[in-house]
């Protein structure tokens, strides 16, 4: 069994690291439309169009650190702020 390299040479999102993830993540929920949020599924399918292959509990999970609410409740708010310094 082999294991992946600890300096992050093969990830599963196709050698991105988690920091442009989440950059690209931010990108992605900032161009929103307010009133119609994506589920985590859609943006893990969002990433994965962008070439950053990752799992919906990995898209929550990163949303969810960068400060953002679920779909659900950014449909209520109706934008999200993202001026978060990650």
């Amino acid at each position: 069994m082999t294991f992946p390299a600890r300096n992050g040479e093969e990830e599963p999102s196709g050698g991105a690291s988690s920091v442009a993830i989440r950059a690209r993540l931010r990108k992605i929920i900032e161009g929103e439309e307010p009133g119609r949020p994506g589920s985590d599924r859609r943006l893990a399918l969002d990433l994965e169009r962008a070439g950053l292959r990752v799992a919906r509990r990995t898209a929550a999970k990163y949303r969810k650190s960068m400060g953002v609410p679920p779909s659900n409740e950014r449909r209520r708010a109706g934008a999200v702020n993202l001026d978060i310094s990650a």
